[in-house]
Order: structure tokens, then C-alpha cells, then sequence
């Protein structure tokens, strides 16, 4: 595939090093999440595709949401993961959908950082980026994009 300006587009791997086990958890869960998401990037593509490949590999089968009691780790880990795998950049800030019943516990653990939107999802304001990546390990294509916010 030839990109505009001629250069070859090379494939990527996303996960260079590999994610611990609730982080992954959480990216299942995310991909879950993710799953009507019709408009994805070659990007997205190969990054989920590395995703996929890792949690064979792994055997994680089960989802770990975040804020959930799920496998031992960290509710930042999973929401890593999570976050990586289904939240969306838009203008102003990240936008996080979650289960309802997560809302409150994921809100708390993003004291002063998050705040819940009218339609119900979490949104990370531009100007807290840089506090939320601090706790949360963003991977893929979404933390080259946070990148042009902080």
C-alpha cells in the first residue's frame, strides 16, 4: 500500500513490550466495548490485531472492566487497557464509555481529573491529559493521538 506521498506503509507493532495481565484484561474489555465501532484506521487495525495475538497468547479470556473486582492488578491497569482499546479523542478532551454501575467507582479513582458527561460516558478534559496518562498506561494509536493534547 502506498501512502500520498509515496513511502511504503510499514506495519507496526503496537505492544513492543507486553502489557501486564490486568492491562490486557481491561483492553478485552474495551474491545468488547469497541465492537460496533465501524470507522477504524489501519491503525486501530493492526493495533487490535496485536492485541488479539498477545491475549492468545496470554490465554486472558476474561474481561476485566475497570473499577470491577476482576484478576489482581491495579483498577489503573485495566482502565488502561480499557481506555486504550475504546475511548475516543475528541475535542476537548477523551472520552471514556463505561457500564453505569462503573461510573462511580472509575470517577473516584479520577478524583479532580474526570467528570461524567449528559450521555452518560467519562470525559478527561485536554488540560488533565497529562494527570490521566500519569496514572493510566494509554498504548496504541490513541496515545500518539493524546500526544498533540498535552
Amino acid at each position: 500500500m502506498m501512502l500520498a506521498s509515496g513511502s511504503l506503509l510499514e506495519p507496526r507493532l503496537w505492544l513492543e513490550s507486553a502489557p501486564n495481565r490486568t492491562w490486557m484484561a481491561g483492553a478485552l474489555a474495551g474491545m468488547i466495548t469497541r465492537n460496533g465501532c465501524s470507522e477504524e484506521s489501519w491503525e486501530w487495525s493492526c493495533f487490535i490485531d496485536d492485541l488479539r495475538s498477545r491475549l492468545e497468547l496470554t490465554g486472558i479470556t476474561e474481561p476485566v472492566w475497570p473499577g470491577s473486582n476482576g484478576i489482581e492488578g491495579s483498577h489503573y491497569d485495566s482502565l488502561g487497557g480499557y481506555a486504550s482499546t475504546c475511548a475516543t479523542d475528541v475535542d476537548g478532551g477523551l472520552r471514556i464509555p463505561l457500564p453505569t454501575v462503573l461510573k462511580e467507582t472509575v470517577l473516584r479513582l479520577l478524583s479532580g481529573i474526570a467528570f461524567c458527561c449528559p450521555d452518560g460516558c467519562l470525559m478527561i478534559p485536554s488540560d488533565k491529559l497529562d494527570n490521566f496518562s500519569r496514572l493510566v498506561n494509554i498504548r496504541g494509536p490513541l496515545s500518539k493521538s493524546m500526544e498533540v493534547f498535552m
